[in-house]
């Protein structure tokens, strides 16, 4: 009974209901409290300290404080008790351990206290609550002033109040309802300090159930992140949970003592629960111990769980349904690698990096093999953190993610590794990839599994990678300025969070991210990104050259805009590419190609016939090397055939001659393909292709979507999606012309729709009335674009990139004529990765093969994080393996270059085997307007004790030599005539740097990497390096050089070295600092290569082009 209870004055008061903490309480009437005592602990001290001042004192002196007659019905009496037993336990026990047996006890005969209880102020509010479980009352405490009760969400005004979902899954059955019903919930589970919770034993390693409808209650969705010994942190999947007023509700915590209503029969154990988990949660309760003053009111330290203080725990919730796979062939990543509690892993068909505990791989029965390849269960979740609810309005979208960005998480959820088993004996041994397959196998089938299962798992690899640094949240901003660049305008904005800006390594030039201004999304290129005083400055162009697109670019100056990145869509390339070679057969030319560059048997290269080849192409004269391998591709039967074409010799109009003379004396059905890796490269075989006068049918096979990204100069006129719309018009007039009957075929009548759904033809430009009539009609056409282009134009000659290629065999325009592929030319192929060849083989396998390219310039891109035996099977060197078993037609004679640098190259990297076409020449043009002492046609600027590198994420960056390059670049500009310029870089970040310098200026600004297959009259190679270039030195200054240490081999490698000086066509400019680049010894001899005279002062060269000027 509470102390201050009132009794009435006609009833005597049992001495159960008065026996308190067995202490005799007597209280002076001047003690009497003046104020409310809002909690039970504060009474319960408050007659403790009463107590104690008057229990010396006799009961009659004690009673003789009160007046007789005050006694009334608001007269509370206290009966003074003394216990004869003593207790038989120090500690309190448990209700159900109580003694059942009561103690007894002596009742003195002093007389009650009086006490009037009107003088006492009682605590307000409503009666003190009960616990649903004990009924035990639980005690009410304070709350944040910031908690209000609403009856709609505060956001509410963002969405539509009559949105009603009918998407797919739990997550888009959410409402903003939900989320407020889910928040006030929080505010009465706070108000009670909850009782301690008793210990409950939990199962490890049970087989979880989980739902896939919402549940009736209301309540939220979480994401488990982190585990910390017992508990998981979690935090909501949608940003309105949190809205800007409930920071609390970024974290909670899961644990045993958390009920999991889809699973009912089992408590929680941690270690049957996942990271990425998703659960629906429908009570919170806080812990006992919590106090309300820790409460997180502000959104400092947000989404640090530590600073939540573990004060929200899940009372209640559903497991959502899981998506597990299966028996996943895994490698895990190199020790060096994993570094944390984590391993990260590769698993065969995922394209994101796989998580594991590294726990799970040790302490065990057995243990992983060797060579670290595994069978797995992997975890796959589908939501990730930090998503809308469904409903927002279109223009409510950006302030809505302004008023949460401070919640945003930047920790995406990956897939997780939860149970392994070792590989059986023979997986063990085709995994251990010590040797080459057609080495190590005598028996071909398992060769060929060996490779097609190292080439998937490489390719989840590489697509992996790509997804690695992605920042995946949503950044909000205010677009500073539009400016226009050489091609498409440039918005200029600014990224920045309370814990500091974006990772600028998730931000480097060229990164693709999406920016949306209310209107829609639209997808952008970084141009340049740096760091000024803790906050991002971002310069992008627009991915798409459509018209539409580029207005709305130009229109975004001031405009708010939400940014975000999202992961690559590359998993289609997986999901397509072979799981095994064994239905093709095994004397394919494909399956001979794989054999030969994968250490199988040397091929015989028979002699063919080098004859004069008939061809009219713009008085291009091809030279012996280049007729021998036309004759090989258009007459022979060689089934696979190897052009070694060091840079600037004429591959690329070789090989749209060999395309053309094989489709003019081929099979009369026959398709010729010649493809390269990049855009750029395709454009280059059209543009030369076209020059031949009496070519037959060609078309590039590009994708709507690709042709409005690209550049407008890689265009050409025989792009499908400008060419299809060509044909069929002249398909259409010249039925218009000559039709007869009243009937048409299913062709005119397709050719007819699309082009009037494209908005490319008009009724009146038709005359027959047949014609007009189906016209008029609005059927759906029973023929894809594809196919009726095929049937009509029957191209014989087929260019595109290799990505585009193997999915136009795969399911696009040439899916039903792959066995029409009599060849596949390979432009550029010491780029294309082992992948690659097989996603594309497998389409065309009795194809005949030929593989152009350099192995001395650059082998196909490879994240370096990627794993070495995945990068020898999955990328590889392609061509350098076919050179070594197959004969190859050397190409020698160099037409690009001036002298000199074909001299130069030759000597340092060909063995001196490379011819000049053009003779030495006294007088550069280039060289002499510049300035330069010397008119020779490589010029050193040396900007030692001029510049100095800066890191940049981990590239780096030289803006003292970026503007030595920028008094070039517009010296040169002032041309009439201007020439082709090339400002090439070895550092993304200095890349970035000059190309927001640049802007509208002529020229082109890229990376080494992306300049191969290019040619520039004036090349300007940016070096950008002060330290030492030597990997040796390097690594030694590890420690000094932090972040800016790169790849050992990344500067020194010959290969991109190579590539940088052979795009010249006149001029090359390297800037250097030559004290630090002679550390390096291939940087010495190159230098070395180079007279004196040709060589300056960055300094010197400013000062003569300043006064110039």
């Amino acid at each position: 009974m509470n102390p201050l209870e009132e009794i009435p004055p006609d009833e005597t008061p049992p001495v159960e209901d008065v026996h308190m903490e067995d202490e005799l309480l007597r209280i002076p009437a001047e003690e009497v409290p003046s104020e409310p005592i809002e909690d039970e602990d504060a009474i319960r001290k408050l007659l403790s300290e009463l107590s104690n001042s008057v229990e010396d004192k006799p009961a009659e002196e004690a009673m003789d404080l009160v007046p007789s007659d005050t006694a009334s019905e608001n007269t509370l009496f206290i009966i003074p008790v003394q216990t004869t037993a003593e207790p038989t336990h120090s500690t309190v026990q448990e209700p159900s351990e109580m003694p059942t047996e009561e103690v007894p006890m002596e009742i003195s005969d002093t007389t009650p206290i009086v006490i009037d209880i009107k003088d006492i102020p009682l605590p307000s509010g409503p009666p003190p609550k009960q616990s649903e479980e004990s009924g035990i009352q639980l005690e009410e405490r304070v709350l944040p002033s910031s908690w209000i009760h609403y009856d709609e969400h505060p956001l509410q005004k963002f969405y539509d109040p009559e949105f009603k979902s009918t998407g797919l899954g739990i997550a888009n059955q959410m409402t903003l309802a939900d989320a407020n019903a889910f928040r006030n919930h929080t505010i009465e589970a706070a108000r009670f300090r909850p009782q301690l919770e008793e210990i409950r034993k939990s199962a490890d390693k049970a087989d979880l159930a989980g739902i896939d409808t919402k549940p009736k209650e209301a309540g939220a969705i979480y994401i488990l992140q982190e585990k910390d010994g017992s508990k998981f942190s979690a935090t909501p999947l949608h940003v309105e949970i949190v809205g800007d007023d409930r920071p609390d509700l970024n974290f909670v915590f899961f644990d045993s003592f958390s009920d999991d209503l889809a699973n009912p029969n089992l408590v929680p154990h941690p270690n049957n629960y996942f990271p990425g988990d998703a659960i629906y949660v429908t009570k919170l309760k806080n812990r006992a111990a919590a106090e309300t003053e820790k409460i997180l009111t502000t959104f400092d330290g947000v989404r640090e769980p530590k600073c939540h203080n573990a004060f929200w725990k899940v009372k209640e919730c559903y497991l959502i349904k899981r998506t597990i796979a299966e028996d996943v062939l895994t490698a895990r990543m190199s020790r060096e690698f994993n570094k944390g509690a984590m391993e990260q892993c590769i698993s065969d068909g995922f394209n994101s990096i796989v998580l594991a505990n590294k726990k799970i791989f040790h302490g065990t029965a057995t243990t992983p093999k060797a060579n670290r390849k595994v069978r797995a269960d992997i975890f796959v979740p589908k939501l990730q953190p930090g998503r809308l609810l469904p409903g927002v309005l279109k223009h409510g979208r950006l302030a809505v993610l302004e008023r949460t960005r401070r919640q945003a998480m930047d920790r995406p959820v990956q897939p997780f590794l939860f149970n392994w088993r070792n590989l059986s004996e023979l997986e063990n041994e085709q995994m251990n990839w010590d040797s080459l397959p057609f080495v190590k196998f005598e028996v071909q089938e398992q060769a060929f599994d060996t490779l097609a299962i190292a080439s998937r798992i490489g390719l989840s690899g590489v697509l992996s990678m790509a997804n690695k640094s992605k920042d995946l949240r949503y950044h909000t901003s205010v677009v500073k300025g539009v400016s226009q660049g050489q091609e498409k305008p440039i918005i200029a904005f600014q990224l920045s969070n309370i814990s500091g800006p974006p990772r600028i390594e998730k931000w480097n030039r060229s990164t693709n991210f999406f920016v949306d201004d209310g209107n829609g999304k639209i997808e952008m290129s970084v141009d340049s990104a740096t760091v000024v005083n803790h906050t991002l400055h971002i310069t992008a162009i627009p991915v798409s050259s459509a018209t539409l697109i580029v207005d709305r670019t130009r229109a975004m100056r001031s405009a708010k805009i939400v940014v975000f990145q999202e992961k690559e869509k590359n998993q289609h390339l997986i999901n397509s590419f072979p799981t095994s070679l064994r239905q093709i057969p095994d004397d394919s030319n494909f399956k001979l190609l794989l054999r030969t560059t994968h250490g199988g048997e040397q091929l015989h290269f028979d002699e063919v016939p080098n004859g004069p080849i008939e061809l009219k192409m713009g008085g291009i004269n091809l030279t012996d090397p280049q007729r021998l391998y036309v004759h090989t591709v258009a007459h022979s039967t060689q089934p696979i055939i190897i052009g070694h074409s060091p840079p600037g010799v004429g591959k690329t109009s070789m090989v749209v001659v060999a395309a053309h003379v094989s489709a003019r004396d081929y099979e009369v059905d026959g398709i010729h393909i010649a493809t390269a890796m990049s855009n750029a490269a395709a454009t280059a075989l059209v543009e030369a292709f076209m020059k031949i006068e009496d070519r037959g049918q060609a078309v590039r096979v590009i994708s709507h979507q690709n042709y409005q990204a690209i550049n407008p100069d890689l265009r050409t006129p025989l792009d499908f999606p400008v060419l299809w719309i060509v044909e069929f018009r002249n398909y259409i007039f010249e039925v218009d012309a000559t039709i007869s009957r009243d009937a048409i075929s299913d062709m005119t009548y397709a050719v007819i729709q699309h082009l009037k759904n494209a908005g490319k033809l008009e009724e009146g430009e038709l005359k027959a009335w047949p014609l007009k009539t189906a016209f008029r009609k609005q059927h759906k056409p029973t023929m894809e674009i594809e196919d009726a282009f095929m049937r009509i134009f029957r191209p014989r000659v087929v260019f595109g990139t290799v990505a585009s290629i193997t999915e136009s065999l795969n399911r696009g325009m040439l899916s039903f004529y792959a066995e029409c592929v009599n060849t596949v030319q390979i432009d550029e192929a010491s780029q294309v990765p082992t992948y690659a060849l097989i996603a594309l083989g497998v389409q065309c396998p009795t194809a005949r093969f030929a593989l152009i390219g350099d192995v001395k310039q650059l082998r196909p891109f490879a994240d370096v994080d990627l794993p070495d035996d995945l990068r020898q099977f999955a990328v590889g060197d392609l061509l350098g393996a076919a050179s070594s078993k197959v004969r190859p037609i050397d190409i020698e004679l160099v037409r690009r270059c001036p002298y000199e640098i074909t001299m130069l190259v030759s000597d340092l990297f060909y063995g001196g085997r490379l011819r000049a076409f053009k003779p030495p020449r006294a007088r550069n043009d280039f060289a002499r307007l510049l300035g330069f002492p010397s008119q020779y046609p490589i010029q050193v600027v040396d900007t030692g004790n001029f510049s100095r590198q800066k890191s940049s994420g981990k590239s780096l960056l030289n803006p003292e030599e970026a503007e030595v390059a920028m008094a070039l670049i517009r010296r040169i500009a002032r041309q009439k005539d201007v020439p082709k310029i090339g400002a090439l870089s070895f550092y993304k970040a200095q890349t970035g740097h000059l190309a927001k310098e640049i802007g509208r200026l002529p020229a082109f600004v890229g990376t080494i990497d992306a300049s191969q297959g290019q040619e520039y009259d004036v090349n300007i190679i940016l070096t950008t390096r002060t330290s030492s270039f030597s990997s040796k030195a390097r690594e030694a200054q590890k420690k000094e050089d932090g972040p800016e240490s790169m790849e050992a081999d990344f500067i020194e490698d010959f290969r991109r070295i190579n590539v940088a000086i052979t795009r010249t066509k006149e001029l090359c400019i390297l800037l250097i600092d030559v004290y630090s680049a002679v550390k390096s010894g291939v940087w010495r001899d190159v230098l070395n290569q180079i007279p004196g005279c040709a060589c300056s002062k960055a300094a010197d060269v400013l000062r003569w082009l300043e006064a110039e000027h």
